[in-house]
């Protein structure tokens, strides 16, 4: 399950959907424990793509509007979702250009690999089946837009900061700025790791976040085995606890 904080008065929105009734009501409607929207709306996240579809579809609104509010999008089936991906942007609609410049929400791709924290495989740059992901653009507005990516993650080594298997990290491509969670390859398979940069011994260190692996691998800086793809700069946490 994938979730997003909420913003910019979404369940201001659903509230006034439901006119008079109660989240409770709602999540029956849409085929849910009787609590389950009430605590998405307590932990202020936007509930998975499945829910917010049929909340869509019992008022007839969109679910651009739902998530952003911007009238343009009022008219319901902007967006569309699929069985078993994520948001779809239907090319008569909704490009992929149209989405970039909303002024409130973008849509980023979607790689079509997995990205490992134990086992790499190789990151290639091809954007994969035509997946978006929208994230509220002043999230990641430090960063140029056309160069951030979204790819799942897979595996255990970095779960001491939360970052689970099958989570999402957005990351901007060819970004280094000082220590942190990196895209990297090693020998042209890709992984995401705490880098530390050491400028005085002129060496990074890649760190897995698991007390499984405790020792950090160290390679200097004009090494010819690990590239630095991009910096992660979020992650959609999708854990289920």
């Amino acid at each position: 399950m994938l979730y997003i904080m909420a913003e910019n008065g979404f369940w201001d929105r659903v509230q006034d959907l439901l006119h008079g009734n109660s989240l409770r009501w709602l999540s029956r409607e849409v085929g849910l424990n009787q609590y389950t929207l009430q605590t998405s709306k307590n932990r202020n996240t936007v509930p998975k793509a499945d829910t917010l579809q049929k909340i869509s579809d019992i008022y007839d609104v969109s679910v651009e509007w739902l998530l952003s509010g911007d009238e343009n999008y009022s008219e319901k089936d902007t967006l569309t979702r699929e069985p078993g991906s994520l948001y779809h942007v239907p090319s008569k609609t909704f490009s992929k250009h149209d989405a970039a410049s909303n002024e409130k929400i973008i849509y980023l791709p979607v790689l079509s690999q997995k990205l490992s924290t134990r086992h790499g495989a190789e990151l290639r740059e091809e954007i994969g089946t035509g997946e978006y992901i929208p994230v509220m653009k002043r999230l990641v507005a430090a960063y140029d837009s056309k160069s951030l990516r979204a790819v799942e993650v897979s595996g255990d080594s970095m779960t001491n900061i939360n970052l689970m298997n099958g989570d999402i990290v957005i990351f901007s491509q060819d970004f280094i700025a000082g220590n942190g969670i990196y895209v990297i390859s090693v020998d042209g398979e890709a992984f995401v790791k705490r880098l530390e940069i050491d400028k005085f011994q002129r060496v990074i260190k890649i760190h897995s976040e698991n007390i499984k692996y405790p020792e950090p691998n160290i390679v200097p800086f004009d090494n010819e085995v690990m590239k630095i793809e991009g910096k992660v700069v979020a992650w959609f946490h999708c854990h289920p606890y």
